[in-house]
């Protein structure tokens, strides 16, 4: 049984082996001081909500970062530390939780990132500032 009408299904099918083509950068990893660097860092981030570690919190973010945030009408700020410690293990709806990274701008060894928490119960968007330090990719 189709449940689609015929004319959308067809535009699906014909579309579909145009979706199995890239081109061939596409398909390859980024070079090192490239993007990579501060998307690991943003791994870094989700992960730390995904498994409620904040030692994931630690290593991503720079000892002096501060957490800036908007909390009944007023502004807030953590350090990282004090940020770290409300990781205390993963969500119990965590199956249901989906984290995007919406926009990545790198420049040299500065990068600014958005990203999305998207929970059943709420929807945040972060605006990161990233720096590579010592190598690395770090909020």
């Amino acid at each position: 049984m189709n449940f689609l009408p015929k004319p959308v299904g067809l535009l699906l099918i014909s579309l579909f082996p145009f979706g199995l083509l890239r081109p061939a950068g596409a398909q390859t990893r980024a070079k090192p001081g490239t993007e990579e660097d501060p998307r690991a860092a943003i791994e870094g981030y989700f992960a730390a909500h995904a498994l409620g570690n904040g030692e994931f919190i630690t290593q991503t973010f720079t000892l002096d970062a501060k957490i800036q945030f908007v909390e009944g009408g007023e502004s807030k700020v953590w350090t990282r530390d004090e940020f770290a410690k409300r990781f205390l293990q993963p969500a119990t709806d965590e199956y249901r939780r989906v984290r995007r990274v919406e926009r990545l701008d790198v420049s040299g060894t500065a990068a600014s990132a958005v990203v999305t928490l998207d929970y059943p119960q709420v929807l945040f968007t972060d605006h990161m500032s990233l720096l590579k330090i010592g190598g690395r990719g770090r909020l």
